[in-house]
């Protein structure tokens, strides 16, 4: 019979990026942190916006000082969004994202 692994992460989709601690926390964090991108800056497209959301992920503790690349890490975070139909490639919220907010 084979032993089931104690692990540190809800589960796993393919993609280290799901790998982390506190997932769903994470994931309402980030959506709400978009929510108030999107509602300071409703015009603009996800490619300017990286580094402002990548910096509010500071600010919420989401992310290291250390990053030599914030705009990639933004789009690294965000990327499992996108993965799982909560936000579209604008990383705006999707009718399910808006539902996940809501609550």
């Amino acid at each position: 019979m084979n032993e089931i692994k104690f692990q540190t992460y809800s589960w796993s989709y393919g993609t280290t990026s799901f790998r982390v601690s506190e997932l769903k926390y994470k994931i309402e964090r980030q959506l709400i942190r978009l929510k108030e991108l999107r509602n300071i800056y409703p015009d603009k497209n996800w490619k300017d916006l990286q580094e402002i959301y990548f910096e509010m992920l500071l600010e919420e503790g989401l992310a290291k000082e250390t990053s030599k690349n914030k705009a990639k890490d933004a789009r690294q975070k965000t990327s499992p969004l996108v993965d799982l139909g909560l936000v579209d490639n604008e990383r705006q919220l999707t009718e399910i994202g808006k539902k996940i907010y809501k609550n």
